[in-house]
């Protein structure tokens, strides 16, 4: 796990490495640091990069959405197909280039591409995936490259899906919308089983960071 900066200064004092007067200055002179992530970039640019990406994903789904009607299955699966890979080389040739902050929106993207795909394959081949079925299966894959990328916001991502997912354990009483949402609603429904679950998804993500 990295060090904080006082951490590292510690260390290095203790192996007289530095001075307390050379710690102080150092300590001084990365006084903005909490302002920048891991890759030396400055949070905002973070967090623009990565509302970036989820508008991204949004208009991509749109512009298929709107033009959904006119295509041949074919053309609905290669689009598909295509518009993922075309993301996933883009995010592969940024982070080559060592443009770190867009390279992982662009992962970011990926994930949002492939929780789309699902419904919309499954809209294609006429399969009919509940409220709770396509969040599982894209939380699923939001969970795999989190665990690939290390990034925390692949797990953001798998929170509210995995939400949506416990509708796998409800009585199965109805197939609509509303009977999909008991498990959050009914008298006898699994909100108490919220904060157990983040507790073990927390306890998870330790044992499995890098």
């Amino acid at each position: 796990m990295p060090w904080t900066v006082e951490q590292a200064l510690a260390h290095w004092q203790k192996k007289q490495l530095l001075t307390k007067e050379q710690a102080a200055k150092l300590k001084a002179a990365l006084g903005d640091a909490d302002h920048f992530d891991q890759h030396g970039m400055p949070r905002a640019v973070t967090i623009f990069a990565t509302v970036g990406a989820v508008l991204i994903g949004l208009g991509v789904v749109l512009f298929v959405g709107s033009n959904w009607a006119d295509m041949t299955p074919f053309q609905r699966i290669a689009t598909l197909f295509l518009g993922y890979g075309v993301v996933v080389a883009g995010a592969f040739v940024t982070e080559q280039r060592k443009l770190m902050r867009t390279s992982e929106s662009l992962w970011l993207l990926t994930d949002i591409l492939f929780g789309a795909n699902i419904m919309l394959l499954a809209q294609i081949f006429h399969y009919s995936l509940t409220f709770w079925q396509g969040p599982f299966l894209w939380m699923v894959g939001a969970l795999a490259m989190g665990l690939a990328r290390q990034q925390k916001v692949h797990g953001y991502l798998a929170v509210p899906l995995g939400i949506l997912a416990l509708g796998w354990l409800d009585s199965g009483r109805g197939w609509g919308f509303g009977g999909q949402m008991e498990f959050l609603g009914s008298h006898d429904n699994l909100l108490p089983v919220l904060p157990l679950l983040g507790l073990s998804l927390a306890s998870l993500s330790l044992l499995i960071r890098k």
